[in-house]
């Protein structure tokens, strides 16, 4: 027994040896006790008391133990007990640390993790640290965030819990990020909870949020992990209906963080969670699953592949993706699981679960992508999630309460598609499938040529005419000897991202992107976008339309589909081009 006797422990005093022999360990009394490990028979973490582990340490606090118990009144909290933040890590500029105490968060930027870090927009060309971590097994420690008007806050700590029979939670299970200290510096990111279980139980919480002052004048922090795998959970902790595990992005006045992720498997069955946690409103920073491709593979060897490279900035970092699994060859079924990686290439454990070997099915030349399977996935809480692989969901897949799921902007290297396969696909009225003005960049946009790119990135629509894709872009009858590209694409299997518009007064607009989707149903009650995006000055092109291609079994709801050419209705715009949609069902429940 642990007991502070009522009194206000200072914090870190109370150590709990690693290697401690007991039957039983109760913490009480107010004490807060930190430890590395813990192995006993049953832990009782009693009102008052505290359990974290030391700041700093990538090893994080394990629990091994039959049963776990956490008062109400009571926690585990290893908050602000990750990364360092700016100016507290000595690193110069008041950058921050990230994985493996290198330099992350640069000033004015929230840690990531699991999500994002915010970017206070008046840091120049600061940014933050990429995201990175293992969705179902989270070990790492959060990201600190970058200093501005003092130093920022320390990501969160790692927490893994190991109990056989029960973890009954009715006080607190934390990882947050920790506070900055000053105006528009960056909040931490949050950390990592994995917890295994025969049952999970309590009423409590369960968090590793970003680090936030709700809107107060700093930069919040991105989400963490949290992934929980039990045989059951008790129907009154409602853990989904309540949410009472939460991997939040921080909400700061600066700049906001995007949300981490939640895995809960019960009796190995994954859902995979993407909240916001609005009630109002959809949040404006985007989720996302770590992203390996898609891509084309420069070289292989028995347990590696060699990256394309083509990701949008800042591509792949050391060690970012291990645990993320790849299919090296999509024209085959079998993926492994990444141990290392550099910032070109990845490492795989080989042979893989099915014994199959790495060599046998890696080719140089073919395409790989990240392989990203779940029982159900939920969007949900006004968040917006941009994934670049494939995502397969064998059950349901729902967006819902105004959230948004797309895919990342293409860049003149990088084409963006959105790719999934599910059971049912439903999305409600609130929400949408959009990818609009994801495709091909506008003349002028990043720096690039008056024309806007097309196909194979070559210059398309020149100035002063819209994207084409489907149908031809508009053309402004004072704009010389300028055309819009030629159409292209096939009406049957769109599968091509729409083209920008040539420049003129300002800035094209980005063609639309490319949503693939395969379903046995699909129930639409809000909408699935690919139109083009609308540029920025006057006589401008605008985007053309990109792709939707849809097969269902069964598709009802009153929703719409819509890969439209950019317009302003009328405005001082040039229309670009509309793209191409093709819908294959078996039955429809209702007028397409």
């Amino acid at each position: 027994i642990f007991d502070g006797q009522g009194f206000v422990t200072p914090a870190d005093a109370t150590v709990i040896p690693e290697g401690l022999t007991a039957d039983n360990l109760i913490l009480r009394g107010g004490v807060r006790a930190v430890a590395s490990s813990i192995a006993v028979d049953t832990l009782r973490v009693e009102a008052g008391a505290t359990l974290t582990h030391a700041p700093q340490s990538e090893a994080g606090l394990a629990i091994d133990v039959r049963r776990l118990v956490v008062e109400s009144g009571a926690a585990i909290d290893v908050s602000g007990r990750g990364y360092l933040g700016g100016t507290r890590s000595g690193l110069p500029d008041g950058v921050a640390h990230t994985l493996g105490f290198a330099a992350g968060a640069q000033g004015g930027a929230g840690g990531s993790h699991g999500g994002l870090g915010g970017d206070f927009a008046s840091n120049g060309a600061n940014v933050p640290n990429p995201s990175y971590g293992d969705v179902r097994r989270p070990a790492q420690l959060g990201a600190g965030g970058g200093a501005w008007g003092g130093p920022g806050g320390d990501g969160g700590g790692a927490l893994h819990i190991v109990a056989s029979q029960l973890v009954a939670v009715d006080g607190a299970i934390r990882a947050n990020g920790g506070l900055s200290a000053g105006s528009a510096s960056g909040e931490g990111a949050g950390g990592s909870v994995w917890i295994e279980t025969g049952t999970l139980g309590g009423a409590g919480t369960i968090s590793a949020d970003g680090g936030t002052t709700n809107g107060g004048n700093r930069t919040g922090g991105g989400g963490g992990r949290v992934a929980i795998h039990a045989d059951a959970v008790d129907p009154a902790s409602d853990l989904l209906g309540a949410r009472r595990a939460t991997a939040y992005g921080g909400d700061g006045f600066y700049g906001d963080g995007a949300p981490g992720t939640l895995l809960i498997a019960l009796d190995g069955i994954e859902t995979l969670v993407f909240d916001a946690g609005r009630t109002i409103d959809t949040w404006a920073p985007e989720a996302s699953l770590p992203v390996v491709g898609p891509g084309t593979a420069v070289a292989v060897t028995a347990d590696s592949l060699t990256l394309d490279g083509r990701l949008p900035a800042p591509g792949v970092l050391v060690n970012h993706l291990v645990g993320t699994r790849v299919n090296p060859n999509t024209a085959q079924d079998e993926s492994f699981r990444i141990v290392a990686n550099s910032t070109d290439t990845l490492v795989v454990a080989t042979p893989n679960e099915n014994g199959a070997a790495f060599a046998s099915v890696a080719l140089a030349g073919a395409p790989y992508a990240a392989t990203w399977r779940f029982g159900n996935a939920m969007l949900r809480g006004g968040v917006r999630v941009a994934l670049s692989d494939p995502i397969a969901v064998n059950a349901s897949l729902s967006v819902s309460e105004r959230s948004v799921l797309t895919h990342p902007e293409t860049t003149d290297v990088y084409a963006g598609a959105l790719d999934i396969d599910a059971g049912t696909l439903a999305i409600d009225a609130t929400s949408a499938i959009d990818a609009s003005a994801r495709g091909h960049l506008g003349g002028g946009r990043f720096g690039i040529h008056p024309e806007g790119n097309t196909v194979g990135f070559v210059p398309g629509a020149q100035g002063g005419t819209g994207g084409s894709h489907g149908g031809l872009g508009g053309d402004y009858a004072s704009n010389g000897a300028s055309v819009p590209n030629p159409v292209y694409g096939s009406a049957s299997e769109p599968l091509a991202l729409g083209s920008g518009g040539g420049a003129w007064g300002g800035d094209g607009g980005d063609g639309g992107g490319l949503v693939r989707i395969v379903v046995d149903a699909l129930a639409l009650d809000g909408s699935i976008r690919a139109n083009g995006g609308v540029s920025i000055g006057s006589a401008s092109g605008d985007g053309s339309g990109g792709s939707v291609n849809l097969r269902a079994g069964v598709i009802s709801g009153a929703g719409s589909i819509s890969a439209d050419g950019g317009t302003s209705n009328g405005g001082s715009h040039v229309g670009g081009g509309g793209g191409r949609v093709a819908i294959r069902y078996a039955s429809p429940a209702g007028p397409l």
